[in-house]
């Protein structure tokens, strides 16, 4: 099976698509939620390497898992005892099943999560979910704020990649090498492609900065980039 990793139904599809499209995602929840607690442990632990992270920074802390889908980093750590993780994501059938895992949230922060109490977060994580992923601007902006909301002051949040979308649309010739499949560029359309990346994480760490956030940017899984944003005030 195709593994669905970030996908949202899209606005505008046919309703056997957006179907297609739920099927999938409820079929890779269910692959997960069966997977042993050693498998599970070792897939968050590499999320959690991803974003510079251990279990051991979770340890008696309350911590936002954003875009969670799977739940798979709540799960870990409960199987460990190491903190108190919410999971949260917009789509109700790709959260777990399992009935230990009890901190699903369903909610998009484009409108603000209800559930999270003010200055009540120690840490929040996205692993390639929002607000990187969010198309428009303004969107965006309100996410930012939601998340300085929740966090504690001397919180942080880890958004993995440090690479916002709405940046990246705006490059017409990145959208032009994405048409094309990995292994169908050219080498020098692949460094042509990196370097456009680059600057795109530049730009998404300028745009933080930009906003007054003190913001860290550091080299995480895969090579790419995470930031780190800490709530001082």
């Amino acid at each position: 099976m195709e593994k669905i990793q970030f996908e949202n139904i899209p606005e505008g599809e046919d309703i056997a698509r957006k179907k297609e499209i739920r099927d999938k995602i409820e079929e890779e929840t269910r692959r997960i939620d069966a997977l042993p607690d050693e498998e599970i442990i070792k897939k968050a632990t590499q999320m959690l390497n991803d974003l510079g992270l251990t279990f051991d920074d979770l340890r008696d802390k309350k911590v936002v898992d954003l875009g969670a889908a799977e739940q798979i980093i709540e799960r870990a750590a409960t199987i460990k005892g190491t903190g108190t993780v919410f999971s949260v994501d917009k789509r109700d059938f790709a959260l777990s099943k399992r009935p230990e895992v009890k901190n699903g949230i369903v909610a998009d922060i484009r409108d603000g999560i209800p559930q999270i109490e003010d200055n009540s977060i120690d840490l929040l994580i996205s692993r390639g979910g929002p607000p990187a992923v969010i198309r428009k601007r303004q969107e965006v902006d309100f996410s930012i704020n939601e998340i300085l909301r929740m966090l504690k002051v001397g919180g942080e949040a880890r958004l993995w990649r440090l690479f916002f979308v709405f940046i990246a649309d705006k490059n017409e010739r990145f959208k032009e090498l994405l048409q094309k499949k990995s292994k169908d560029l050219t080498e020098n359309e692949r460094r042509e492609k990196k370097e456009i990346e680059n600057l795109i994480e530049e730009e998404s760490c300028r745009y933080l900065k930009e906003k007054g956030l003190n913001v860290v940017k550091k080299r995480g899984g895969l090579g790419w980039s995470y930031g780190i944003i800490k709530k001082n005030i």
